[in-house]
């Protein structure tokens, strides 16, 4: 289930992919690689988002409630196209890790030190 394509309603894909990232462990991305998701197909990718979520906290840590799932609008989110990130976390003291590594790339971001990629106008429905 680590690397995986949905079908949505729409007949759109989003896919699910483990995210590579140095300082946080079973963190995953569910999205749309190539564009931006209509309002139908956003709330279908939140709930797949939750469904994923709990079938890899169930495989990684042994039960269906240990996770984290992030999902930004379009004017918070640094990167083009739509995505929920999912975090698989064991205890409480990785919540805290995973809020302090994010805090340090915000404020990265924030500070002009970490670079956002130009968004896309929003569609509708």
């Amino acid at each position: 289930m680590i690397e995986q394509d949905y079908l949505l309603a729409s007949g759109a894909r989003c896919h699910l992919t483990k995210a590579r990232h140095p300082l946080l462990r079973n963190y995953f991305v569910l999205g749309f690689p190539y564009g931006e998701p209509s309002i139908a197909e956003e709330s279908e990718l939140i709930a797949r988002a939750l469904r994923c979520a709990r079938e890899l906290s169930l495989t990684l840590a042994g039960r269906q409630e240990a996770y984290t799932v992030i999902y930004s609008g379009h004017a918070t989110r640094r990167a083009k196209g739509w995505h929920a990130h999912i975090v698989v976390l064991a205890n409480r003291r990785q919540k805290a890790w995973l809020y302090f590594v994010l805090g340090g790339k915000n404020l990265l971001q924030a500070l002009g030190f970490r670079r956002d990629e130009i968004r896309t106008p929003r569609q509708t429905d």
